[in-house]
């Protein structure tokens, strides 16, 4: 009896043996249907999470496209408004130009004046000499 059970226990041992290489194998496989699992869940995880960096992306270069186009418009303006400060500025530098040719003109003038009222002064006084009443 005692080789009996010695058998049934080898046996035993040798069907726990199986049992547990058995039970490693579907181990086994079940990991690598997890790994491939999460290897799919984190390939869905990294294309949403690159589909939202692209739209980020999308969205900030639209806003620097639209900040590109105010700041060349406002270039634009600068650039405008300089060259009609630029030619107001000569407008100015021509009108005061002109102003000071005419206030010469007018000093002479009223220098002419001056000294023509002079000489009708003179004159009637020669004339008042010679006897003769100014008209």
């Amino acid at each position: 009896m005692a080789k009996l059970s010695t058998t049934g226990f080898l046996l035993l041992l040798s069907m726990m043996g199986m049992g547990v290489i058995i039970y490693l194998r579907l181990w086994n496989v079940e990991s690598d249907l997890h790994l491939e699992e999460d290897t799919r869940v984190d390939r869905i995880v990294f294309e949403q999470a690159q589909s939202e960096a692209l739209d980020e992306a999308a969205e900030w270069r639209k806003k620097y496209d639209e900040e590109a186009e105010k700041s060349s418009e406002q270039q634009q303006k600068l650039v405008e408004v300089t060259q009609i400060l630029k030619e107001k500025t000569k407008q100015l530098e021509d009108l005061k130009t002109h102003v000071t040719k005419l206030q010469q003109e007018n000093h002479e003038l009223l220098q002419d004046v001056g000294r023509l009222k002079q000489e009708l002064q003179d004159q009637k006084l020669k004339f008042e000499k010679a006897g003769l009443k100014a008209a």
